[in-house]
């Protein structure tokens, strides 16, 4: 961070001014870093008071997710413009190296302006030159004399250098401007209010764990006891006593569920008397407890759903919280910690380095905060109808131009749609490179016959168990299509595997030939060695490699050798031209041969 004195510069023009203030102090200003009675108890609450804890961490961590940015001020009012060269952005791409990264600073800052309205931001080089900029609260930071003190530990304080920057950053009263005030000052009797029914409800559990009362007994009854006490003790009391004490030891004992038998007069039975000294639960506790939390999440800058749940909101309208959350509780906090950056850090670190422009401010970045309402169903209705191109549906839905099909993706999907029609089912067949037997339709001669005679009436007999429903004409259409999917795509892995092997066989052969001995896989040796370089006689690399090429022919009704002249031909080329084997490379060549059948 640049070198400079500890003066006062008047304050860049920003459109935040209202809504936080910023300055640069001196030592002499004492006063400076006076602390409230308010502000002590702030924290005290919000170091014993789990969810108002919650609630200012929830901003704090929400304002974290933001990046600091340079930004040039417009004069309209509008959102200022991103600077991303320049001293300006440099200046604040260091923020990340010198406290230790942005989401630190903003989310203490946060924490700071949300419970005592007022944090500090102080800047110095030490001895070995090393730069520092760091928030700190109101409570770690004094003058003495002209120098600033920074705690370090309970009674460790360390001095700045003249040259340190202290930059004092506050929420200001709207009564007296100077004095900081933060959304904790107005709960603090709601925070009172919850600690103390909390303690309430603490000691009444705790009554009921500290004793069990007081028992009373008549003087006049006499036990004569199992003989465990002692001359001066109580027989009575002393079983009493051990029957009590010997289940708590071992929970296991039968003392903890039977009773403790006792013959006395029975005038003295209704004499016995056990008084507990418990503090009853109340209910009606638990429910001003809740009534105290609901006040407390209504006052807070905060959304109210942060400390009482979202309850029956839907996701709809869970997305419109968290926006409401952005625009109203994150992003003037973060506009508040912008302007305090901008007076402390950026002007007097532009200023040393030459740069006088005031229009150069800090702004921030929130888009990884602002979430989208879900349109993919929407998108793939409109795609249908031809309202939105498939880039927006890709979009939408989550997937990026990279998982655009390309043209070969999608000529075998329109021939695959072609399949569910009948009348084109063959030629997307023969499109996606399986063979279609041809099957002569057979002639039925028509001969007249003479009239049949008469029957003899027919005698009632059992109707025949009904079979099974015939396939409707669509039903019919979709399993033949289904079907046919199938085998072309088993054609095609079926030739893919015959091709493997003879890659793996023709890549051994050229090793061999070439007498090399390396770590390439067989099917990848053609890469990396030339056939032209060698004298291998023709057909040699693949000679047999095709052994089971006459199954597969027979499976799917194409000739034996055309297969193999086919499959030979397209390994060929990719030795030749030095390219590996693909699936999609090999489906397109055998979409583009003219297959003969055995049947046709």
């Amino acid at each position: 961070m640049p070198r400079r004195s500890a003066v006062a510069a008047p304050p860049p023009r920003l459109p935040n001014s209202a809504i936080a203030s910023a300055k640069l102090i001196q030592a002499t200003r004492i006063d400076e870093t006076r602390n409230y009675d308010w502000q002590e108890r702030g924290w005290h609450y919000w170091h014993s008071i789990g969810e108002f804890r919650r609630g200012t961490e929830w901003l704090a961590r929400g304002c974290g997710r933001c990046r600091l940015v340079a930004a040039i001020r417009n004069p309209d009012g509008d959102e200022p413009e991103v600077v991303e060269d320049g001293p300006a952005a440099d200046l604040i791409e260091n923020i990340d190296l010198v406290c230790g990264g942005q989401a630190n600073l903003i989310e203490a800052t946060s924490i700071f302006l949300s419970v005592p309205g007022i944090g500090y931001h102080v800047g110095w080089i030490d001895e070995a030159g090393a730069q520092h900029w760091e928030p700190h609260s109101n409570e770690e930071i004094r003058a003495r004399g002209k120098q600033f003190e920074l705690q370090q530990g309970d009674s460790d304080w360390l001095k700045l250098p003249d040259e340190s920057i202290v930059v004092q950053i506050w929420h200001p009263d709207r009564r007296f401007a100077w004095k900081p005030d933060s959304p904790t000052k107005s709960v603090l009797k709601d925070l009172r209010e919850i600690e103390l029914i909390t303690d309430h409800i603490q000691a009444g559990m705790v009554s009921r764990l500290a004793g069990a009362g007081i028992l009373f007994i008549p003087d006049e009854i006499v036990f004569p006891g199992s003989g465990k006490a002692k001359d001066d003790e109580d027989p009575f009391v002393v079983d009493l006593m051990d029957m009590m004490m010997t289940p708590l030891r071992d929970r296991g004992n039968a003392s903890a569920v039977v009773p403790l038998v006792v013959k006395v007069p029975g005038e003295y039975v209704d004499k016995i008397k056990h008084i507990t000294l418990q503090v009853p639960l109340d209910e009606r506790s638990l429910e001003q407890r809740d009534s105290a939390l609901r006040r407390l999440a209504v006052s807070l800058d905060i959304p109210a759903e942060v400390l009482t749940g979202m309850g029956d909101v839907n996701h709809w309208g869970q997305w419109q919280i968290e926006e409401t959350a952005v625009k109203l509780h994150i992003e003037p906090m973060m506009q508040a910690i912008a302007y305090g950056l901008t007076v402390g850090y950026l002007q007097p670190a532009l200023q040393a380095l030459g740069v006088d422009d005031p229009d150069l401010i800090v702004w921030y970045d929130a888009s990884k905060l602002h979430t989208r309402p879900d349109l993919s169903d929407d998108a793939k209705a409109l795609y249908d109808r031809g309202e939105v191109s498939g880039e927006a549906l890709r979009r939408e839905t989550g997937f990026s131009e990279a998982d655009k099909p390309e043209p070969p993706e999608l000529s075998e999907w329109a021939w695959k749609q072609l399949l569910s029609n009948p009348e084109t089912a063959a030629a997307a067949l023969s499109g996606l490179g399986v063979p279609v037997p041809s099957r002569p339709t057979p002639v039925t001669e028509v001969t007249e016959s003479p009239a049949p005679a008469a029957l003899p009436p027919a005698t009632p007999q059992e109707p025949a168990p009904p079979g099974p429903p015939e396939p409707t004409a669509p039903e019919a259409s979709m399993k033949a299509s289904l079907k046919a999917i199938a085998a072309a795509l088993a054609f095609q892995e079926a030739c893919d595997g015959l091709v493997c092997r003879a890659m793996e066989t023709a890549g051994n052969r050229l090793r061999q030939v070439a007498k090399i001995r390396n770590a390439w896989a067989s099917g990848e040796v053609h890469l990396n060695l030339r056939v032209g370089d060698y004298h291998i006689r023709p057909g040699y690399l693949l000679d047999g490699a095709f052994a089971r090429a006459d199954e597969v022919a027979a499976r799917y009704g194409v000739e034996p050798d055309a297969l193999r002249d086919e499959l030979a031909r397209y390994c060929d080329t990719i030795i030749v031209d030095q390219v590996p084997h693909s699936h999609d490379r090999l489906v397109a060549h055998l979409r583009s041969v003219q297959w003969r059948t055995n049947s046709g």
